[in-house]
C-alpha cells in the first residue's frame, strides 16, 4: 500500500522548505538575468545624461534622462571620445565610456598611470572637451563632468553625489545656480593651471585663479567640490594645455624662423600628427576636432610655418 508522508513530521517540513527555497532562488536569478540588460542600459543612459549636462547651456536645452540617448546620437559622441594619459598623450585600446572615474584615484590623488576619458561635443562647429571628475564629499563620494571650451574656459559642469545632505550639500546637484556659476571661469592664468576654486563669499581663490562662492550652509561639501576639480584636472593638465589656446594651444615653435622648417604640430586632437598647414587644417577630421575657427594663418613667413592660431 502506498504510504503518504506525514505533513506534520519534521522531515516533511525540511523537504518542503528546501524545495520552496530552491524554487524562489531560481525565480529570482531568472528575474535578475532578465533585467540585467535593462539595468545596464539605464545606467549607461544616466551617465550619458550627466556627461551632456555639462554642455547643456551650449546645446540651448535641458538634458534629461528621456532625451539623453537621442542627443548623444545627434552629437555622434560614440565617435568623439578617446583616452589620454597624464602626459596628455592619446591612449589606444580602451573605451573612454567604460572607464569608471573612481579607479583613477588612489588616496584622493590621480594615479600617475591613470588612463583618463575625454569626450568631445562639437556644437555649432565648436569642440567642447568634457573631462571626468571624482572625489570625496562630506558623507560619501561625489563626482561629475566639466566641459572646456577652446579658450580654456569652463563651458559647463554637472555634479552628482552619493549621500550629501538634502537641501544643503545635495545642492551641488540640485541647484542649477551653483553649476551655472562655473561657466566662463578660466582654468589657466598666464598659461599656468589655477583651476576654479570654491570658497566662501569674500574669500580669495585657493590657487590664484578664479573662484565660485560656496553654497550657504554647505561649506564643507563646497570645499570638497573645489578639491575634486583641482585633483581631477591635475591629470588632464598636459592634455588641456595642448588643446586650448591660452593654455598652450596650436602655436608656432619658438625655433621657427624665416626659411626654416617648423615641425611642431597642432596639439589639438585630430591634428596631433600633422603640421597645421592650410591643407591639414582644411581636412574634415581636423575641423571636427579643432572647430571651424581653427583656421590657418594666411600670412606666415614660410609655408612650413603656417599654423592654426
Amino acid at each position: 500500500m502506498h504510504k503518504t508522508m506525514n505533513r506534520n513530521s519534521n522531515v516533511y517540513t525540511v523537504i518542503y522548505a528546501t524545495v520552496l527555497t530552491v524554487l524562489v532562488a531560481i525565480l529570482l536569478s531568472a528575474a535578475a538575468l532578465g533585467l540585467k540588460d535593462k539595468q545596464k542600459a539605464n545606467m549607461d543612459n544616466e551617465k550619458k545624461q550627466q556627461i551632456l549636462q555639462s554642455v547643456a547651456t551650449k546645446l540651448g536645452k535641458a538634458v534629461t534622462f528621456e532625451n539623453a540617448a537621442d542627443l548623444w546620437k545627434e552629437l555622434n559622441m560614440d565617435d568623439a571620445m578617446f583616452c589620454v594619459n597624464t602626459k596628455g598623450e592619446k591612449v589606444e585600446g580602451q573605451t573612454a565610456f567604460d572607464i569608471a572615474s573612481k579607479i583613477l584615484f588612489d588616496k584622493g590623488k590621480i594615479k600617475e598611470d591613470a588612463t583618463l576619458p575625454v569626450y568631445v561635443a562639437n556644437i555649432e562647429g565648436v569642440p567642447y572637451r568634457i573631462v571626468s571628475l571624482y572625489g570625496a564629499g562630506l558623507w560619501g563620494p561625489i563626482w561629475g563632468y566639466l566641459s572646456v571650451d577652446p579658450e580654456g574656459k569652463v563651458a559647463g559642469v554637472s555634479f552628482d553625489h552619493e549621500s550629501e545632505t538634502a537641501g544643503l550639500g545635495a545642492k551641488i546637484k540640485d541647484d542649477p545656480a551653483f553649476a551655472e556659476a562655473f561657466i566662463g571661469k578660466s582654468l589657466f592664468t598666464d598659461g599656468k593651471f589655477t583651476s576654479v576654486s570654491v570658497t566662501k563669499a569674500g574669500k580669495p581663490a585657493n590657487h590664484g585663479g578664479e573662484k565660485v562662492d560656496a553654497i550657504t550652509g554647505a561649506t564643507k561639501t563646497s570645499d570638497y567640490v573645489g578639491d575634486m576639480i583641482w585633483e581631477s584636472l591635475l591629470g588632464y593638465v598636459p592634455f588641456l594645455q595642448g588643446a586650448t589656446s591660452p593654455a598652450g594651444g596650436c602655436k608656432k615653435h619658438e625655433g621657427c624662423k624665416k626659411h626654416e622648417g617648423c615641425e611642431k604640430p597642432c596639439d589639438m586632437e585630430g591634428c596631433q600628427k600633422e603640421a597645421c598647414t592650410p591643407e591639414a587644417c582644411g581636412k574634415p577630421e581636423c575641423k571636427a576636432q579643432c572647430g571651424e575657427k581653427a583656421e590657418c594663418a594666411d600670412k606666415a613667413e614660410c609655408d612650413a610655418c603656417k599654423k592654426a592660431e
